[in-house]
This record gives C-alpha cells, sequence and structure tokens, in this order.
C-alpha cells in the first residue's frame, strides 16, 4: 500500500514536470516566432530598398555610350525596350 502511494506521488510529480517544461518550451517558440516575424518584415523593407537603388542605377547608366559601344564591336542594339515602373 505505501509503495503504490509513493508511486502516485513519483507518478505526479513526473507530470507536473514535464507541464512546466512545456509551458517553458512555449513560451520560447513564442518569443523565436515574434522575432522571426520581426526579422522577415526587416528583410522586405530592405528587399525593397534594394530594388529601389537597383532601378535607380539602372535609370542612371549610359545607355547611348553602351549603344555605341555594342554597335562598334558589331552587335545589333534594339529601339522597343519597354521599360516600367514598381509601384508600392
Amino acid at each position: 500500500m505505501i509503495n503504490m502511494r509513493y508511486i502516485t506521488i513519483v507518478f505526479a510529480f513526473c507530470i507536473l514536470g514535464i507541464w512546466l517544461f512545456n509551458v517553458k518550451t512555449l513560451r520560447e517558440v513564442t518569443s523565436l516566432e515574434k522575432e522571426l516575424k520581426i526579422a522577415n518584415e526587416n528583410l522586405e523593407e530592405l528587399e525593397k530598398e534594394l530594388d529601389k537603388k537597383i532601378m535607380f542605377y539602372d535609370a542612371k547608366l549610359d545607355l547611348d555610350k553602351i549603344r555605341r559601344e555594342m554597335e562598334a564591336k558589331g552587335m545589333k542594339v534594339s529601339d522597343e525596350v519597354i521599360y516600367f515602373e514598381i509601384e508600392e
């Protein structure tokens, strides 16, 4: 009879320990998910900024100079290029 009481107490402590570990783990996961969400939002903003800088750089290129160099090397250049802009 005494052995059964000790087994029940040990079993209850084991369940309590597992439950506390589960709560701690869930809190850590939630915290990490929040950090990941913030990091993803920051990444999206940086990607948009990079795209804007790339488009600005492309707009600043001296296209006439490139065209003359290509024609001097015997390459053909098309005048029918359709450009587009990305709106936010």
